[in-house]
C-alpha cells in the first residue's frame, strides 16, 4: 500500500502516526520484558550452578540444595547428572 500523506486528511495522519507510536512502545516493553526474564534465568542458573557444586564439593547435601531451588530432590539430581 502506498502512503502518499500529503493527499490524506490531517486525522488519517495523526491515526498512522498513533499507530506507530504504539507500535513502538510495544516492541520496547517487549524488549524490556525480554531482558528482566534473561536475568531472571541468568541468576537462576548460577544459583543452580553453584549449588551444584556445593554439592560436588560435599559441603552440602542434594536434598539441602534441592530445598533452596525450590525443586524435588530426584530433579536435583538429574542435574547433577546433565551438569
Amino acid at each position: 500500500q502506498n502512503l502518499d500523506f500529503s493527499k490524506q486528511e490531517k486525522g488519517e495522519v495523526r491515526m498512522c502516526e498513533v499507530a506507530q507510536e504504539l507500535i513502538s512502545e510495544g516492541r520496547q516493553q517487549g524488549i524490556q520484558e525480554g531482558i528482566q526474564q534473561g536475568r531472571q534465568q541468568g541468576k537462576r542458573q548460577g544459583k543452580q550452578e553453584t549449588l551444584i557444586q556445593l554439592v560436588r564439593d560435599g559441603l552440602i547435601s542434594a536434598s539441602e540444595a534441592a530445598n533452596r531451588l525450590g525443586i524435588s530432590e530426584s530433579s536435583f539430581n538429574a542435574l547433577l547428572v546433565e551438569n
